[in-house]
């Protein structure tokens, strides 16, 4: 090539090239990211119900990331204290990719409780996609359980999510995939005026539970356990049944639930303490309808979930084909 041909091509793209560059990070260093911050704490806020504090947090044309998330969900209970949650990374950036095929599109990147969640959401006129993986969140950095349970749970768990929110909330599908090791319940109590029997509240001991396995399917505004158990434990816990979704608020959403616990008789033999509550359990009338069995503990749950009653577990719910 001659120089004066080379020189040309370098004058015809190479100032275009360089004024978009420098409109590019013009715009990226004048972003309102005051504005946007604004955008991210509503939003987190509708979506937890709680009041959100970000203490850092930096915006341009090419995302936004934020560090030390603060979140105080309030208690359900009155006069309660707020629960906190942190998230201690947040980065948000956008999907240029969905712009050719009609959507708006974004990917989320987050570390909390030790441990880690990828995700990406794309809107377009047909409806809203999610997929989310989450990696060895630690159980013990969420007190939000203990303070909705009365039970603190220990151990690693993660998994993912593949959603697809229609126009029609009836119309929405997606699947949600559990994993968890190491896990530990207790020792905490589970209060509820249907345990009058035994003072107002059942207390429960440490006890391994191991692994989980979990599988719920989301079918329109129901959410259908179809698979939820732990092995290899002092005890299994499994639960089935159906959740009907409240989209706009979760913890409004009513529960159709069953939770059986199948405590091992090794465990009992050593347990004085688990052995002793199973006793009285099963020896009050109008507590051992909660124990089908002399190692067995299986309560139905219904309502709304911030707000369950406890009820004897039905029949077990049958298993879908195919599991």
């Amino acid at each position: 090539m001659k120089p004066e041909t080379r020189n040309r091509l370098i004058k015809a793209i190479g100032y275009p090239l360089f004024f978009l560059i420098a409109l590019l990070l013009f715009i990226d260093w004048t972003f309102p990211s005051s504005l946007l911050k604004h955008r991210v704490v509503e939003a987190l806020e509708n979506a937890t119900g709680g009041k959100v504090e970000i203490l850092k947090f930096k915006a341009g044309l090419f995302g936004a990331s934020m560090e030390n998330i603060s979140v105080l969900i309030p208690s359900s209970k009155p006069g309660g204290k707020s629960i906190p949650l942190m998230i201690d990374n947040l980065d948000l950036s956008p999907k240029f990719g969905a712009l050719f095929r009609g959507a708006a599109g974004a990917a989320v990147h987050a570390r909390l409780a030790g441990g880690e969640m990828d995700g990406a959401a794309e809107v377009s006129r047909s409806g809203t996609e999610i997929k989310t993986d989450i990696r060895q969140i630690d159980l013990s950095r969420l007190p939000i359980i203990a303070a909705k349970t009365g039970i603190p749970f220990t151990g690693k768990i993660g998994g993912n999510l593949a959603f697809r929110a229609a126009p029609e909330a009836a119309k929405n599908s997606g699947v949600l995939v559990l994993k968890g090791e190491g896990l530990v319940m207790g020792p905490g109590a589970i209060e509820a005026r249907e345990l009058e029997a035994l003072g107002g509240k059942f207390n429960v001991p440490q006890t391994t539970l191991g692994a989980l396995e979990g599988d719920v399917e989301i079918q329109g505004e129901k959410a259908l356990v179809k698979e939820f158990r732990t092995s290899g434990g002092d005890a299994s816990l499994s639960v089935d049944g159906s959740l009907n979704l409240n989209y706009k608020n979760f913890g409004q959403s009513a529960a159709n639930l069953n939770l059986r616990l199948n405590i091992e008789q090794a465990y009992l033999s050593k347990n004085a303490t688990m052995s002793g509550l199973m006793m009285l359990l099963r020896s009050n009338p109008m507590t051992q309808k909660y124990s089908p069995g002399p190692t067995q503990i299986a309560v139905g749950m219904s309502g709304l979930l911030n707000r369950p009653a406890w009820l004897p577990a039905t029949a077990a719910a049958p298993k879908p084909p195919g599991k």
